[in-house]
């Protein structure tokens, strides 16, 4: 008698010909919520590019239709997963733009709240005709205190902010537009290929010093890493949002 088989890992790891692609999702409605669990696997997906010989880029993708939901509502209630440093995902989304090798994200379907912000702060991002961007936020009485300013440094403050006030959904056509992809074809893993050839020649210690400057040169202002998390726990007080989460858990638990 055989045991039930093993479930399919959150995220596939598959070390490539230069680099390391990491395929969020176990089957294809999973709405890749950017919970604890989540961040701690993409910090493993960068630990492991960084250590693989050879090693230029590392690719997210997406298993499941839907690259990245956001905020988990099911464990928004528990500030700790975003107020620590190894579960916050302002300090995955800093890893992605600080590390040794250079970060893709390919969407071939949408990127919602915290989603906007891990495509953002990747360094390149390949998008296919049905891919999209929307910050719900304001919809449930929060702030995307985390995500804006990666997507604001992507495409500037007034856009950013213009789809955190409004929750307008932005389709692959208007993301390429203001910033939010910076290719665009039919799919985006078939834009890979030619996206990751110019990378070849790029070295390690080149492109964690040219990270390293930029931020040098272009710095937030001091102390952002930590008013972040306070801002999204000041809106998980507010009774209003909570019982307006409490509405939305039943249609986001039935994705």
């Amino acid at each position: 008698m055989t045991g039930a088989p093993a479930a399919a890992p959150r995220v596939r790891i598959a070390e490539r010909p230069g680099y390391l692609e990491a395929s969020i999702g176990r089957r294809a409605d999973d709405p890749n919520a950017l919970d604890e669990q989540l961040v701690r696997l993409l910090h493993g997906a960068v630990d492991r590019a960084e250590a693989m010989p050879g090693c230029r880029a590392l690719v997210l993708n997406s298993a499941s239709a839907t690259f990245c939901s956001g905020l988990p509502l099911d464990t928004a209630a528990d500030e700790r997963w975003f107020t620590r440093r190894e579960t916050s995902p302002w300090y995955l989304f800093e890893r992605l733009t600080g590390c040794a090798v250079v970060t893709v994200a390919v969407l071939d379907g949408p990127a919602v709240g915290g989603g906007v912000a891990l495509a953002s702060a990747c360094d390149l991002v390949l998008a296919g005709d049905r891919a999209g961007w929307r910050c719900t936020e304001a919809l449930l009485g929060l702030v995307p205190a985390m995500a804006l300013p990666f997507v604001a440094r992507r495409i500037g403050e007034h856009r950013a902010c213009l789809m955190a006030l409004t929750t307008m959904e932005v389709d692959a056509a208007r993301g390429a537009e203001w910033g939010l992809a910076d290719l665009v074809g039919a799919d985006g893993a078939t834009l890979l290929p030619s996206a990751l050839r110019p990378l070849r020649g790029c070295r390690p210690e080149a492109v964690r010093a040219l990270k390293a400057y930029r931020r040098e040169a272009f710095p937030w202002p001091p102390g952002l890493a930590d008013r972040a998390p306070a801002v999204l726990a000041g809106r998980l007080a507010s009774p209003e949002t909570r019982r307006l989460m409490d509405l939305a858990r039943p249609a986001w638990e039935g994705v």
